[in-house]
């Protein structure tokens, strides 16, 4: 999941320049499907994903 995710967020800095601000923009942006931004911020493991500074940084819950 979070390779998928990093792969948006490199995509969208690629084509626009900017660094994405959060997973629901790549979702908006059409970068993410539709309506998955809450269910790709979960990982399996139990950790969230989440974009600090237009990174995409694992968190631990």
């Amino acid at each position: 999941m979070s390779k998928m995710v990093m792969g948006a967020a490199e995509a969208y800095k690629l084509e626009t320049n900017e660094r994405p601000k959060s997973l629901q923009e790549l979702a908006q942006k059409g970068y993410l499907p539709k309506g998955e931004a809450n269910k790709v911020s979960e990982c399996p493991g139990g950790q969230k994903l989440t974009i600090a500074n237009g990174e995409v940084k694992i968190v631990e819950k």
